[in-house]
């Protein structure tokens, strides 16, 4: 089961920090859940996105984005296609249709990182590759190597740590669809950050509904991810170190999604305008940034709010409008995200049936199942 960096998240989202967005870290038992903060891993779907893309198309009854001109000359390896004819010799087009890659990609199968390096047919420096590892049966196939999104070059791309904290940590470009990048007869689908043909939307869950985990081996009910549209979900508990299991703070767990972080958050007020921006999450949802505050960059949809009602009160949630830019300034915005209560910092208490959870230094707190409460 993959798990978010449930500390941070909370912490930054609730405007006390921003860190580095990053793969998922398996919390310690006494890991704290203060306020979620846009400093949530991304860990989940990149495998699951390249599997459901094999059914990609748009959402039947979509306006349908006009076709990309043909390309005059073909395609380095991560350059966009339609077929592969369009793409240099040795390259296999990754299309649209086949895996939702916004405007197709040339690629091919790999070994090794020096598979994967780009190397410009106009003479230009050539650009790191990563040959991701094997999922399934699947061959291993090539991505571009980056440092921010404005390194991958391309609408509907931008960059995402795999790998965090290993020593085998990389970043690399990723498909996250937005309005005018999907251009092959495709529309963008929020919920799944991929381009889909009319007729074949995801099911599953949207933003900010539960996903459980799975109870136990051979059980009917699929994966947390699974369950979710976006095939990533932030669960209720995850396995500590010693197999127990630990609550999260996200009760009921909570279908997330994927954003690229649009122009305009920055360190002196988080965000010029007075509501917050939806950008290209799904509907309803608010794009907040995962670590860094830059444009094109990697951001996490959670669902928005005006009011506690919106959330899920029953279960711990709350409206979050008021954010900490810093020591002594806070914005409230028109709108908010709907996010575990801080039960210790917040006046709103935890509802019936859960129990505040303090951290080790009691300057936050969680609302948890009173059954799991120690």
């Amino acid at each position: 089961m993959r798990t978010l960096r449930l500390a941070s998240m909370v912490a930054a989202l609730s405007g006390l920090a921003l860190g580095c967005g990053t793969d998922p870290v398996t919390p310690a038992p006494d890991a704290m859940v203060d306020v979620p903060s846009p400093d949530v891993s991304m860990e989940a779907g990149a495998e699951a996105g390249a599997e459901a893309g094999a059914e990609a198309g748009a959402e039947a009854g979509a306006d349908v984005a006009p076709d990309r001109p043909r390309q005059k000359t073909p395609s380095d390896i991560y350059g966009p296609c339609d077929a592969d004819s369009e793409c240099v010799e040795g390259l296999t087009c990754n299309t649209e249709a086949m895996t939702g890659s916004p405007g197709g990609e040339c690629n091919h199968t790999c070994t090794s990182d020096d598979d994967c390096v780009l190397r410009p047919s106009d003479g230009s420096a050539p650009v790191d590759g990563w040959c991701r590892p094997a999922v399934g049966d699947a061959p291993r196939t090539c991505s571009r190597v980056c440092a921010n999104g404005i390194d991958c070059e391309r609408s509907g791309y931008t960059c995402r740590v795999f790998n965090a904290g290993q020593l085998n940590q990389v970043r690399a470009c990723v498909p996250v669809c937005t309005a005018d990048s999907c251009v092959n007869g495709t529309t963008c689908n929020a919920d799944t950050s991929l381009c889909r043909r009319a007729g074949s939307a995801p099911t599953g869950r949207g933003l900010g509904q539960s996903c459980e985990p799975t109870m136990r081996a051979g059980s009917p009910t699929p994966p947390a991810d699974m369950q979710c549209r976006s095939q990533f979900c932030n669960a209720e508990w995850n396995p500590d170190s010693r197999g127990n299991r630990f609550y999260s703070g996200w009760n009921g767990g909570y279908c997330l999604a994927r954003c690229i972080i649009p122009a305009g958050y920055n360190s002196s007020d988080f965000w010029p305008e007075m509501t917050l921006p939806q950008a290209n999450c799904p509907a309803g949802g608010i794009c907040l940034p995962d670590g860094s505050l830059s444009r094109g960059d990697l951001g996490l949809c959670l669902q928005g709010c005006t009011t506690n009602s919106d959330c899920r009160a029953a279960e711990g949630y709350f409206c979050q409008k008021r954010r900490q830019v810093t020591q002594t300034m806070f914005r409230t915005f028109q709108n908010g995200y709907c996010i575990p209560v801080n039960c210790v910092t917040t006046t709103t208490p935890c509802p019936s049936g859960f129990t505040c959870r303090r951290n080790t230094a009691g300057t936050a707190g969680t609302c948890i199942p009173s059954m799991a409460a120690p």
